[in-house]
């Protein structure tokens, strides 16, 4: 499945946007099942070789291709479109939307959007320098194109490869499944082809500022790391679930607040929401009253940690 999917993103020239998971993950389940279905393992094989020749820019048959994307996508028919958006490293060739169209290729082709008029007015250099400001260095031109399409989750990213290293240096396996304490596991570098080997050695329960020490060598040479994996909870004010007058959340983030202090309120009137797991949550006045005291404001799309909120912590305060 993680060889279909990776063989799915490199065809359809695929960048992850919502909903993601269902184009490619629950996609790429349906199409190895049904791969298995028709011949077993060797069927899934063959269809994963067509795959790989066809992203290495060998020639496979059209009806070859189709083998890899045989259950049906509504949703890739739409991102192919451009109906969620400007696709960040363009639009596919033209035998995948015979592919993925089949007679109505042609058809797509003609009412799929037109990438340059998806792309707004950009100051490149003064954005780059936005950028460059985030990172404390100079970008590079992918890093800025990233940026430019998921800011929030482009930024952490690079501070992420920055700091540990290049994630997607790692083996598809243990990219998504981690490796155990006491096993290793091979990887190249973007300098050269030379296979380097990384063994894990002993790695810490979480301790009391919520991070895990890791200890592993990388050819031999021996190599401790702390990691962050528990966020440092904000000091908050606890509310009174008794309290009428107390807006109570649960563990979340602070996506919006409705009211500034000295408003006016009545029953029923949304204060506040918050969101988790891409879910919102929308809080309402238990009373009629004025808003005493807001006593978290930093929201969810300004700071992620600073906006996290726990179980039973006081949000707004009424009177």
């Amino acid at each position: 499945i993680v060889r279909h999917i990776m063989g799915f993103v490199q065809i359809c020239k695929f960048h992850n946007v919502t909903p993601g998971q269902q184009i490619t993950v629950i996609a790429s389940i349906e199409n190895v099942k049904a791969a298995f279905e028709r011949g077993g393992y060797d069927e899934i094989e063959k269809m994963l070789g067509f795959m790989v020749d066809y992203a290495a820019g060998k020639t496979v048959a059209t009806e070859d291709l189709k083998l890899g994307f045989m259950a049906p996508n509504p949703m890739l028919q739409k991102w192919l479109l451009g109906d969620y958006g400007l696709p960040p490293l363009g639009y596919p060739d033209r035998q995948v939307y015979e592919v993925i169209f089949d007679e109505d290729a042609e058809d797509a082709l003609e009412r799929r959007k037109d990438v340059l008029a998806l792309v707004p007015p950009i100051d490149f250099k003064t954005k780059q320098a936005e950028l460059d400001a985030i990172l404390g260095r100079s970008s590079t031109w992918e890093e800025f194109m990233t940026w430019n399409n998921h800011p929030k989750d482009a930024a952490d990213t690079i501070r992420f490869i920055d700091r540990y290293g290049d994630m997607n240096l790692l083996p598809p396996d243990v990219y998504f499944q981690g490796v155990p304490v006491g096993e290793s596991f091979q990887f190249t570098t973007h300098d050269d082809d030379s296979k380097h080997e990384f063994v894990l050695v002993g790695m810490s329960e979480v301790d009391i500022h919520g991070q895990v020490h890791v200890d592993y060598t990388v050819d031999g040479v021996k190599f401790r790391r702390s990691v962050q994996v528990v966020p440092k909870k904000l000091p908050f004010t606890k509310g009174d679930p008794s309290n009428p007058h107390h807006v109570i959340v649960k563990a979340a983030n602070l996506f919006r607040l409705n009211v500034a202090e000295g408003d006016e309120v009545s029953v029923g009137d949304e204060l506040l929401r918050t969101t988790a797991m891409k879910t919102e949550f929308p809080f309402f006045a238990q009373v009629d009253g004025r808003v005493k005291k807001i006593h978290r404001t930093v929201l969810f799309d300004v700071d992620t940690e600073e906006s996290l909120v726990q179980d039973g912590e006081l949000i707004i305060e009424l009177e």
